[in-house]
């Protein structure tokens, strides 16, 4: 029973990496570094989104509990509203403005344990 259930997360993975939300499609490397290089980025990258899946289900639940429940999608959608803004003044400074995270933002970065700063670095002059 145990090593079904194995077979059945091992499988899951490999779905996970093939499709959905990683995307990874095959490519043909010739040497073996590369080709090691390439299965420890993929392997890194389903850790980090079984992570963060897990974070967000924690904190708001899954979409069979709550039809409203935010999902891994939802949450890199919202995410991908945070932008730098960039301004330049009379003087060629160049100045970085920092929005503020809205409400689902906020619960979301929170739920992943990240925090948005709260000033932005001094921008060099623009060329």
């Amino acid at each position: 029973d145990a090593r079904y259930r194995d077979l059945q997360k091992v499988e899951r993975n490999f779905r996970t990496v093939k499709t959905t939300f990683l995307e990874i499609r095959p490519i043909f490397l010739r040497k073996a570094e590369r080709t090691k290089a390439h299965v420890f980025v993929a392997m890194l990258a389903l850790k980090i989104t079984r992570r963060f899946e897990a974070a967000l289900r924690q904190t708001f639940g899954s979409t069979e509990d709550d039809p409203a429940a935010i999902t891994p999608d939802d949450a890199l959608v919202a995410l991908g509203r945070l932008t730098y803004l960039y301004t330049t003044d009379r003087n060629g400074q160049r100045h970085t403005h920092l929005p503020r995270p809205d409400d689902q933002q906020a619960k979301i970065l929170s739920a992943i344990g990240l925090s948005f700063p709260l000033k932005a670095k001094a921008d060099k002059l623009a060329a």
